[in-house]
């Protein structure tokens, strides 16, 4: 059995997706009380080399040296060996947190071109006429997470405006009871939209495919009718 201070793993980041990193990590090293370490860093007081601190300080100093420590073998952890050479020589988690987000996170004016760029696509989000209705909602979802990543702060409105214009004319009935049973559009989340939607088209497909056993058996059952009949029909004349 693992022990409960077993190291948990951590995302292998190889130079892509350097926002979902920082998220993933804080979650990580936030419960550990080690996210400090990444975020205000630590140097050891000037006084130390002289040892002229009091016992209190050299506690503290011990305790933010350890967590320096594991907050670094955590980062460790969570960079890739193409991208390692460039922090290996560092001596705190701030450094090496620096290092990667001057290098990955981009420059304000790139950040700013990427947020657009994700307006643009979710602005002209459409359902492909081949799409499940659960694939059309993740890519909304996607889409979306990505923009609240740079900062937009999206209304649940907005999604549920934009999920219901994107849907393809097919699906106009299910567009309609989703709201009929929501009862107020406005209120409605986009979660509570995303599962309405998917369970009646689970629905309508479900009687689609009765339907057509149905007509598929009904047509075999009239062919073998119709054999009989001809050999009936055949065995009198003779």
């Amino acid at each position: 059995m693992a022990s409960s201070s077993a190291m948990p793993s951590a995302p292998i980041f190889v130079g892509e997706n350097y926002d979902f990193l920082c998220i993933k990590m804080k979650a990580m090293l936030t419960p550990l009380d080690l996210w400090e370490m990444i975020e205000q860093g630590f140097k050891l007081p000037e006084s130390t080399v002289e040892q002229k601190i009091s016992s209190d300080e050299q506690k503290l100093v011990k305790e933010k040296t350890t967590k320096n420590a594991r907050a670094i073998a955590y980062l460790h952890s969570a960079i890739g060996e193409a991208i390692f050479p460039r922090i290996v020589n560092t001596t705190s988690a701030k450094e090496i947190w620096d290092i990667l987000k001057v290098e990955f996170q981009g420059s304000h004016k790139v950040r700013a071109i990427k947020f657009q760029n994700l307006r643009r696509d979710f602005e002209n989000l459409k359902m492909k006429p081949s799409e499940s209705m659960k694939d059309n909602t993740s890519r909304i979802i996607d889409t979306v997470n990505q923009m609240k990543i740079y900062g937009d702060n999206i209304s649940d409105k907005r999604i549920v405006n934009k999920t219901l214009c994107s849907l393809d004319n097919k699906f106009n009935f299910i567009i309609v009871t989703a709201i009929e049973e929501s009862k107020d559009v406005d209120t409605l989340v986009p979660q509570e939209l995303f599962g309405s939607l998917q369970a009646h088209e689970s629905k309508v497909s479900g009687r689609n495919e009765g339907s057509s056993e149905g007509a598929f058996q009904a047509k075999h059952k009239q062919k073998s009718q119709n054999f009989k009949n001809n050999k009936k029909k055949a065995n009198v004349q003779k």
